[in-house]
């Protein structure tokens, strides 16, 4: 989950999404504004550089800082977003509730329908009610879930998909889905999700998804909603009750039922950013250690 990469047009009559910058939450116009002046309930984010992010909120308003979050500016608008996903300064992907998929390539001032999935939920309900997400190692290599068990590659930028088998068993929701590299990814399914004691697993794949293995260690307390990887054997988590923390290591970031992480994003093992409901954007610069605003 580098989060971000030139892409060719999606599909033949694919259609372009150009909106004012008075389309949307009328009354903010193109000025930078600070973090604190929005909402951050049900908003993204994607920083494919340390210092150079998207910030996408609940109604579509996209936005981008190249001053780790210090300051926004608003550049486009895009249909209401479960899932976002930058490969680079201009070129990013989102993900609708209903499985639609958008591209950008101009660093979000316009976008381009794709293809649309179909959600099929899990039989239980996961942290994303339709468990709709995208992942996109470049341009061309990505993934998109449609459910526990609907995972599809691309290799072309999403001209073309096909279908993945991924371990989760039934019962089981998708708790994420992050790659590093074109082959080196991970995932987590889990069950229980209105118990204290929440089971999850992980799964790896070395060869782009094609074939995966489940880890021996299994844990519980928490239901996974976030993953990201920015190298291949650097693995961040985030879970419900419990925080962020490293796979294989120690908790990050503490969150309890008082405020919850909404959206992450890693663009290196040390540069992280994550979302909360109540307090807003937080930066760490030392790979989780510390924790402050921008």
């Amino acid at each position: 989950m580098r989060l971000i990469r030139s892409l060719a047009p999606f599909v033949a009559g694919a259609t372009a999404l150009l909106l004012s910058a008075s389309a949307v939450d009328a009354g903010e116009g193109t000025e930078a504004v600070a973090l604190r002046g929005l909402v951050t309930e049900g908003s993204l984010i994607a920083f494919p550089e340390g210092s150079l992010g998207f910030f996408v909120t609940a109604s579509g308003v996209v936005r981008w800082s190249n001053d780790g979050g210090d300051t926004w500016r608003r550049v486009g608008s895009v249909p209401p977003l479960v899932s976002l996903d930058f490969v680079s300064a201009t070129h990013g992907f989102g993900m609708t509730s209903r499985g639609a998929l958008w591209t950008t390539r101009d660093a979000g001032a316009t976008w381009q329908a794709g293809r649309r999935f179909t959600p099929v939920p899990g039989e239980i309900g996961g942290p994303a009610p339709s468990m709709m997400l995208v992942e996109f190692v470049d341009r061309k290599f990505g993934f998109v879930a449609a459910g526990p068990r609907r995972i599809f590659r691309t290799r072309d930028g999403g001209r073309s998909w096909e279908r993945l088998r991924l371990g989760c068993r039934r019962g089981e929701y998708l708790g994420g889905l992050a790659f590093a590299s074109r082959r080196e990814g991970f995932s987590s399914c889990g069950g229980q999700p209105a118990t204290a004691m929440q089971f999850r697993t992980y799964h790896f794949t070395h060869d782009g998804g094609t074939s995966w293995r489940q880890s021996r260690a299994s844990g519980d307390s928490g239901h996974v909603a976030l993953l990201a990887s920015p190298t291949p054997r650097t693995r961040y988590v985030y879970a419900s009750r419990l925080g962020i923390f490293r796979l294989g290591g120690p908790t990050l970031l503490f969150t309890d039922d008082t405020d919850s992480v909404s959206a992450m994003s890693w663009p290196s093992a040390r540069v992280g950013y994550g979302l909360l409901l109540h307090r807003g954007l937080i930066r760490t610069v030392d790979g989780g250690r510390h924790w402050r605003r921008p």
